[in-house]
């Protein structure tokens, strides 16, 4: 036991850089050598009510969520890193009832990925400070979401502005291959799926709807809304 205590506190001294950072690990986090802490991830949700009620859509999977209040204390993960962490896992289906060894490893791995600053999330150009947050699911609802999203694109705003397509609903691949039917021109080259949302804020503060705290999320940037930036 004692050992898988020291491992993890190793892995995540070893993966991390300007000086010593002490992590605060749960002493309960392992039962016995290989296994993760259960507290660390949320009950699974039933199939009947895995949908975003603010978008009217069902999510196109049954998404593995962590409990953002106890990860991110105990492994000291930023809320973007969490969010990503969770986001990782989600790229094996059924996470939680893989074996319980690989599940172990596959969470380490992505883990020392999340500390190493590999991020699933094309990289935002550092000179950009202002974002706009466009939520895809109600043009993707509509049949002629193509051409809202052709027409949409060609705006001259997107010369100082960066659009940012989110889901609550469908995966982060899932709207790369949407986004992959437009012109190659296209400004929309940055996507964030629903294996990233969370019902947790940047404090761990439970908020009982999904969504990110997007300027929490993309620190340093101004952060607008499709809708309202568009009336201006």
């Amino acid at each position: 036991m004692k050992l898988i205590y020291m491992s993890l506190f190793f892995l995540i001294q070893s993966c991390t850089t300007g000086g010593p950072r002490y992590q605060k690990i749960d002493p309960t986090m392992a039962n016995q050598p290989g296994s993760l802490s259960m507290d660390w991830f949320l009950a699974p949700i039933p199939d009947w009510i895995n949908f975003s009620p603010t978008n009217q859509c069902e999510k196109e999977n049954n998404w593995t969520y962590l409990d953002i209040s106890k990860i991110s204390p105990q492994l000291g993960l930023s809320y973007p890193q969490a969010l990503e962490l969770q986001a990782r896992i989600n790229q094996y289906p059924d996470f939680l009832k893989l074996p319980e060894t690989e599940r172990f490893k596959l969470f380490f791995d992505e883990l020392t990925k999340v500390i190493n600053k590999i991020s699933l999330i094309n990289p935002i150009p550092e000179v950009a400070k202002n974002l706009v947050i466009i939520s895809i699911d109600s043009i993707k609802a509509t049949k002629n979401w193509k051409s809202i999203l052709t027409t949409l694109s060609e705006n001259p705003k997107w010369d100082t502005f960066i659009p940012i397509i989110v889901s609550e609903c469908l995966s982060t691949q899932t709207l790369k291959n949407i986004l992959s039917e437009l012109p190659p021109n296209s400004p929309f080259q940055w996507s964030i799926g629903a294996e990233f949302v969370s019902t947790f804020s940047f404090d761990g503060k439970n908020q009982y709807q999904w969504g990110i705290g997007w300027d929490k999320f993309f620190l340093g940037k101004k952060i607008s809304y499709f809708n309202e930036w568009q009336a201006k």
